[in-house]
């Protein structure tokens, strides 16, 4: 028996929601140099480096805090030879604004009187050479005045006009004994300061071995004071020669408050000396020139005491290492 169906009423409702975003045009060429950034930020959990890896946090954590000091090395920041001014009478230093190579002579960067030039030629002519050495943790690059026994470097000049009349002055040099092209162990010594003549009275200074020598018109020559320290190493040494009568007194250090003192037998009294003096060559001939780098060289028409070295030293010392910067 079929049941009647009647189908009721059938409602059907829909709804909508919809929200609007401009999306704005790409800019492709930013203005003032400004470009968007995304940032994120991440904490990571703690953790400990073993054999070179992230490991988590063990158990048992043993923290040590340390403190570790080293050594480097300093580039040394020091005053200009050419900017210090010594007490000197006449000083040259070595820089290319005073070594003029078309007229083959070294000008003074200080002098109280006559500017006196030391003199050379074209065949033995030292040379401007770029040096490089070390004091303490202190690296020094410098200009020296290179004298090589090989190429018989050498210079010369005439002191007459400064000192002539009296019996005892003081030269200061800052040098090494060595050339930056290697000395010649060959040649048995080598001259330092040596007069052009040996007529009259003189001091003759030269270098063998380790030592500087001396000789004097009335003394032989004699073994002086050690210069070994300088020879065995890069750094230049200060070295002063107080040429007085009776004695001569040498002072040798590598610093001002380094020194080494020793007094020579120099000859008689109240003797006029010879001048007209080499620079980095014996007397006698050029089988015996110097092997050196020379930094500074100073003359005093004083006999210099022992305070006064130091204090010369000292000032030398701002420009070229082992003293106080």
């Amino acid at each position: 028996m079929a049941l009647p169906i009647k189908p009721e009423r059938v409602e059907i409702s829909n709804s909508a929601r919809c929200s609007v975003n401009i999306e704005p045009p790409q800019v492709l060429d930013v203005p003032g140099g400004l470009y968007p950034l995304h940032a994120r930020a991440y904490e990571l959990d703690e953790y400990r480096m073993y054999k070179g890896w992230p490991v988590s946090v063990p158990r048992y954590d043993i923290r040590a805090n340390t403190m570790v000091s080293c050594e480097g090395e300093v580039l040394a920041n020091r005053e200009v030879a050419t900017e210090i001014r010594t007490g000197a009478m006449i000083r040259w230093t070595a820089d290319d604004e005073y070594l003029s190579n078309a007229g083959l002579r070294w000008s003074p960067v200080q002098a109280e009187t006559d500017r006196i030039n030391w003199m050379t030629t074209v065949e033995n002519a030292p040379v401007l050479v770029d040096y490089e050495y070390r004091v303490g943790a202190e690296r020094f690059f410098k200009t020296a005045l290179n004298f090589d026994s090989d190429t018989k470097n050498y210079m010369e000049a005439d002191f007459e006009s400064i000192l002539g009349g009296i019996s005892g002055y003081t030269i200061i040099m800052v040098m090494s004994p060595n050339s930056i092209f290697d000395n010649n162990v060959d040649i048995p010594y080598n001259g330092l300061l040596c007069p052009k003549s040996k007529a009259g009275d003189y001091f003759d200074l030269t270098m063998q071995g380790n030592y500087l020598w001396l000789e004097s018109e009335s003394t032989d020559r004699i073994r002086a004071i050690s210069i070994n320290p300088s020879v065995r190493a890069s750094a230049p040494s200060y070295i002063a020669l107080v040429m007085d009568r009776p004695q001569a007194t040498f002072y040798v250090g590598s610093g001002p408050d380094s020194v080494r003192v020793q007094r020579f037998p120099s000859g008689k009294t109240g003797a006029n000396m010879v001048l007209n003096m080499y620079l980095g060559r014996s007397t006698e001939d050029l089988d015996h020139t110097a092997d050196m780098a020379l930094f500074d060289l100073g003359i005093y028409p004083d006999r210099l005491t022992p305070g006064e070295i130091h204090d010369e030293f000292a000032i030398l010392a701002r420009a070229f290492g082992g003293g106080t910067g």
